[in-house]
């Protein structure tokens, strides 16, 4: 009986021997993923697609080539243009499906001629809608609206002031179909805010209250949820915010001195991260919260941080970490299983391994008596014993 117990024991420490070493390891931040394919003459590119994650979703990233603007996307790295002769017009916003939102300009090359207005292209690729400013602002070329997420309408801003002196503001969605505005007014809104994404189909605009909070409004201009605040960001603008259904993410963008800050709260995880004397390059986020990229700029001693990481949001440990491969490295998820960098000669997509989970060893049945050494000096067999792991 005694054998039998000091064996289970010993099992029992073999079993979580093992486990703990390959968890270690599993947590261990790689060096080396796995390239599924690359891309020459084509760089990623940022272009406003709002702030809830939907671009990351459908798969797709920005790339220009001289061909013009289009999307990369897996598998096969494919890419498939656009909007052709980006040089003559500037980008404003897209979406996931192709809608185009841009300014054209009367020549090419830089400087660019004066612009000839605000124009908006379908997915569909038929003739561009020229967009009208609204007569109420002094100068037309203020005029920034954000293209709804569905693609059918332009949303914007104003505020107006009263003779009272209390100001009034109020969101403008013009419908692309009709051409027809109607207005929003905003419901206590506590102060200037920006509009970072819209909605219209779904009637939800998101909008950011200097300097780190991001509030929703819904169609009858009321807040749709308590405020979303990421403390340890200095400010918060579409550029350096990503939302989710039940979280966010954000990061310093360049604002701060001596360090930038990533912060986010997730219903898988919640942390901050401070990296001294860095600066963020570029962020990407898994759509689906499991991973957060970032490249890094050194500002300082030449022993800073500099490269790629990808971190876990769980727990915030590292998953991956290499060198920067060109010194203005961008990055993109295409959905969660897959990563697109860019490098001197193009994008590699890196291919986004599952997390290494821990081999169970199960214990083995020592319920049967096991033969003994006889007295007559014969062999003994050894009671069987988990295998080490490889």
């Amino acid at each position: 009986m005694r054998c039998r117990c000091y064996t289970r024991a010993v099992a029992a420490i073999l079993l979580s021997t093992a486990s703990s070493v390959l968890a270690a390891e599993a947590s261990k931040p790689q060096h080396k993923l796995e390239v599924a394919c690359s891309v020459r003459g084509v760089q990623l590119i940022n272009i406003r697609s709002g702030v809830d994650l939907a671009l990351e979703t459908a798969g797709k990233a920005w790339v220009e080539s001289p061909e013009g603007l289009g999307f990369l996307s897996m598998p096969g790295c494919r890419v498939e243009n656009v909007l052709k002769a980006p040089s003559a017009v500037s980008v404003d916003f897209a979406t996931p499906a192709g809608h185009v939102l841009y300014q054209r300009f009367e020549s090419q090359g830089a400087p660019k001629g004066k612009p000839e207005g605000m124009f908006f292209l379908g997915a569909s690729g038929d003739t561009p809608i020229s967009l009208e400013a609204p007569k109420s602002l002094k100068a037309p070329s203020d005029w920034r609206p954000v293209l709804s997420d569905d693609g059918k309408a332009v949303v914007w801003s104003e505020t107006t002031s009263g003779s009272s002196g209390e100001s009034d503001q109020r969101l403008w969605v013009r419908d692309l179909a009709t051409l027809q505005d109607r207005s929003i007014s905003l419901v206590d809104p506590g102060g200037q805010l920006e509009l970072l994404s819209a909605n219209a189909g779904t009637n939800l605009y998101v909008m950011g209250r200097p300097p780190n909070e991001v509030m929703i409004f819904d169609a009858s201009g009321e807040l749709r949820s308590q405020p979303m605040k990421p403390s340890a960001i200095a400010g918060v603008t579409w550029v350096n915010f990503r939302r989710f259904d039940d979280g966010w993410v954000a990061w310093d963008d360049g604002r701060t001195e001596g360090q930038d800050t990533l912060q986010w709260s997730t219903s898988r995880g919640s942390g901050t991260k401070q990296l001294p004397n860095i600066r963020f390059e570029s962020v990407a986020v898994d759509p689906k919260e499991n991973l957060i990229a970032f490249s890094t700029k050194r500002l300082g001693p030449p022993n800073a941080a500099e490269g790629v990481y990808i971190l876990r949001v769980e727990d915030g440990s590292e998953m991956f970490r290499r060198p920067l491969p060109t010194k203005l490295t961008k990055l993109a998820f295409l959905g969660s299983d897959y990563l697109a960098m860019s490098t001197e000669t193009g994008v590699d997509v890196l291919r986004m391994r599952p997390p290494v989970a821990p081999t169970v060893y199960e214990e083995e049945d020592y319920s049967e008596p096991k033969p003994t050494r006889s007295r007559h000096g014969g062999q003994r067999k050894k009671a069987a014993r988990p295998e080490a792991p490889e």
